[in-house]
């Protein structure tokens, strides 16, 4: 019999996995492969996909690793990985996540070695270093959308992201050594990669554009709809039997200027409108910071208001 190349079986569990599991994230984001040729710690880089399947800009990396079954050592379970491979995840501008694929069970852990790295960086002096993956954070192959925990992370380091990559752009780069032979090339990836990163952070932009005008618009609307609650219940409580109570018998006093915890209605209506007036004519950080003091006064006076009323009725 011929002598022919024959597939390991890890070779196998491995194809098999990083298969199952691109399928599996291709339901939320849209993963690219890296080949094997050039993979050295990461086996996928992804951007976030939103519901209606639209890019995020929002970007990770997975390193996956498969297994026929997990070995669990009671709630958890550990993968051990070179120190070489979790200092390059350290030094990554998007988070990347540990996916560990159990075929058996169909089921996908997952692990964010970031934080376990560096709250004990003892493991530097050591070749490899052990991450521990909770068996509780694991996903099936027919989930639609990232886990929320996933997303958590994904979302919390959007600021570190950026620190990252304004150190990256202000770092002073080193003299160009035309004398290299091998500089053309390492040059071209660095381009490549400082090409990426502004296509991001371009995308990144123009989202977070359409994000802020759908915030701003959903404030106006609440603080609207809280003002409207205000003057609603403020009737309600001039109605209410018993109200008159509230003020010496004989006075003609407008209701509006009966002063609750949080003030008259007629104070907080007016600097609630002169709030969202002035964020109308200039969406500025600070006539935002505005509206939403604005947006509290308006809950605490609700609140007054809707106490009085119990009150007075419970007396009555």
């Amino acid at each position: 019999m011929k002598k022919l190349p024959k597939r390991t079986n890890s070779k196998a569990v491995g194809n098999i996995a990083a298969n199952l599991l691109s399928a599996t994230l291709s339901r939320f984001a849209n993963p690219v492969a890296i080949p094997e040729s050039q993979d050295i710690g990461i086996d996928f880089y992804c951007e976030l996909l939103d519901q209606q399947g639209c890019p995020t800009g929002q970007m990770f990396n997975i390193q996956c690793k498969g297994t026929q079954e997990v070995q669990q050592e009671g709630d958890n379970f550990r993968i051990t990985v070179k120190v070489s491979t979790a200092n390059y995840w350290l030094i990554q501008p998007s988070p990347t996540f540990i996916i560990v694929v159990d075929i058996g069970k169909k089921t996908c852990y997952w692990a964010y070695p970031r934080k376990q790295l560096q709250e004990n960086t003892s493991w530097q002096r050591q070749k490899t270093v052990s991450i521990v993956v909770r068996a509780s954070d694991c996903f099936g192959f027919d989930i639609d959308e990232m886990p929320q925990q996933m997303q958590a992370i994904l979302n919390a380091n959007v600021p570190e992201w950026i620190y990252i990559l304004i150190e990256q752009f202000d770092s002073k780069r080193p003299v160009v050594p035309l004398d290299n032979p091998e500089y053309p090339g390492i040059l071209i990836h660095e381009l490549s990669n400082l090409a990426n990163t502004i296509d991001i952070i371009d995308r990144l932009q123009r989202r977070m554009a359409v994000m802020t005008t759908r915030f701003q618009e959903e404030t106006l609307q609440v603080v609207a709809s809280l003002r409207n609650k205000s003057e609603a219940l403020l009737g309600q409580l001039d109605y209410t039997p018993g109200s008159a109570r509230l003020w010496p018998p004989g006075s003609n006093i407008d209701i509006s200027s009966f002063e609750f915890g949080a003030g008259s209605s007629k104070d907080v209506w007016q600097r609630v409108d002169q709030a969202i007036s002035a964020f109308k004519n200039s969406p500025t950080r600070e006539n935002h910071e505005r509206l939403l003091f604005s947006l509290g006064e308006l809950i605490q006076l609700n609140r007054d208001i809707y106490w009085t009323i119990e009150e007075v009725c419970d007396v009555y």
